[in-house]
């Protein structure tokens, strides 16, 4: 009897641990999938700003454009995969490493549908941003928490600000969190721990599989709560090399590590474009 108990204990066992081995290869897929019905999120090298393309069979979306200097980059990277409409574009907030190339992308693409916040600063390149954002007559959308949308047979909801009454701008960023499949993916922008906070404390499921660090990997954000919250797997980093502030912080970095999240950055990695079937993902970067 205690002979098949223990037989039993070990079958258990066994199947246990072959599960766990399966989810986790499940997931993470180093340029290894072959599936043409995918979704590709490219996260692309703009230095210290932020800038990713997600792509759905024909349908385009552009989440911020990078600073000014690398203006003509986002849109080289557009123009090479042959992408003529924007369906979405969406300016996660109003500073200049998040929208001075979403101008051009206004001058050189059909934009069907712009998603910003709600609020307007006194600068060169808001008034430069919010003139070509009404010139090219796309849709305007001050999206709500809990609002959807639909990109192809990818879908995504606003997940924050909970409010665009915050006192810094960081904290008014439009959150994204983009499912496709059993994939998820949660874009931040500038997030700080005040709407990090909101956030949680609103309940909402922010579950990804993927996210995208907020506000460059800098200590003012990814606080320990969102992240237990948000649980990922991969975390993207879109960082400068060298770049004066310090980003990514070691101590955001020493979170990231001790969760065993595998850490993909810009500044190491260029460009980072990772491709998922629904289950798997696969990761590819430039260098």
């Amino acid at each position: 009897m205690k002979k098949l108990k223990n037989t039993i204990i070990y079958i258990v066992l066994f199947f246990l641990l072959s599960l766990i081995i399966y989810n986790i290869k499940d997931i993470i897929d180093i340029k290894n999938s072959n599936s043409d019905d995918q979704l590709t999120i490219s996260y692309i090298d703009v230095g210290q700003g932020n800038s990713v393309l997600i792509q759905d069979g024909d349908k385009n979306m552009i989440i911020d454009g990078g600073d000014r200097a690398h203006s003509s980059k986002v849109i080289s990277f557009l123009e090479q995969r042959n992408i003529n409409t924007i369906d979405y574009l969406v300016a996660s907030h109003y500073d200049s490493d998040h929208i001075s190339g979403l101008v051009g992308i206004f001058n050189k693409f059909k934009v069907k549908n712009v998603l910003n916040p709600d609020y307007t600063k006194d600068t060169k390149i808001f008034r430069s941003y919010k003139n070509q954002r009404d010139r090219s007559k796309a849709k305007v959308i001050i999206p709500r928490v809990g609002d959807k949308f639909n990109l192809n047979n990818s879908k995504f909801t606003i997940v924050g600000p909970q409010t665009y009454n915050f006192s810094e701008d960081n904290d008014r960023s439009i959150v994204i969190k983009l499912e496709y499949g059993d994939r998820k993916f949660l874009f931040p922008g500038d997030a700080a721990k005040e709407s990090e906070s909101a956030m949680i404390y609103s309940g909402i499921n922010l579950k990804s599989d993927v996210l995208m660090v907020g506000h460059h990997g800098s200590k003012y954000s990814t606080n320990d709560f969102f992240l237990d919250e948000v649980n990922p797997k991969i975390a993207v980093i879109s960082v400068g090399k060298n770049n004066r502030y310090n980003h990514p912080s070691d101590k955001v970095l020493e979170k990231l590590e001790d969760r065993k999240i595998k850490v993909l950055r810009t500044d190491k990695m260029g460009d980072i474009i990772l491709k998922t079937d629904g289950r798997r993902i696969e990761i590819n970067h430039e260098k």
